[in-house]
């Protein structure tokens, strides 16, 4: 099938007035990108005809998130604690109902595709709408942490044409920072804590999580 993959970037909608999410621009942003990646099944080139008729039989979209652990940091929330983990659970939710609400909609106007004709899908668009992706490279390139991971390490090591750098993470001395290597013992997370993040985000992922 195709692999139509889109990431917004939660950090970007935090209000520092409110000490939350901005979640007005945060569900317009969610609309627009599940109608962005509608428009791409139509507009693709497909490698062969088989790929072609599968992407328009199911419509399948993969929207999902980045800057979750930087998001966590502005909000001052450990990641991996049991606040973080109910916030995890309530941003999937919301962005799972607007998706399909906004797939809902367009299968209204557009059309729907046969796998979608049943009252549990609600006639929407596309057969599924929610894949949370690692966005290694996409995170680089807007400046976020990737997907829904931690922050990887307290200190970062770069180097090049100018030299070599030992850049230490702005909030790595908090209380609240939280990394998945280095540091001191009381900044790492566990496995666990990884885990529930994972597992709380998948409860509302129509495909996979990073």
């Amino acid at each position: 099938n195709s692999c139509n993959l889109g990431s917004i970037d939660v950090s970007k909608f935090y209000n520092e007035e409110k000490s939350d999410i901005d979640w007005s621009s945060f569900k317009d942003a969610i609309r627009t990108a599940v109608q962005f990646l509608d428009n791409v099944i139509d507009v693709n080139k497909f490698p062969t005809p088989d790929f072609k008729e599968a992407a328009l039989k199911n419509r399948p979209i993969g929207l999902g998130i980045m800057g979750f652990a930087d998001l966590l940091l502005k909000m001052k929330i450990a990641y991996g604690s049991e606040k973080s983990i109910s916030f995890a659970r309530k941003l999937g939710k919301f962005l799972y109902n607007e998706a399909h609400n906004k797939s809902v909609e367009l299968g209204k106007v557009r059309g729907t595709p046969e796998c979608c004709r049943f009252k549990e899908l609600e006639f929407r668009r596309n057969v599924t709408l929610i894949s949370i992706a690692p966005t290694g490279s996409i995170s680089l390139i807007a400046g976020c942490s990737s997907s829904i991971e931690p922050v990887f390490s307290a200190m970062t090591y770069r180097e090049d044409n100018t030299g070599k750098y030992e850049m230490l993470h702005p909030d790595a001395k908090s209380d609240y920072f939280k990394c998945a290597i280095g540091g001191k013992d009381k900044n790492k997370i566990t496995w666990q804590q990884h885990i529930e993040i994972q597992a709380a985000f998948q409860e509302n992922c129509c495909s996979g999580i990073s």
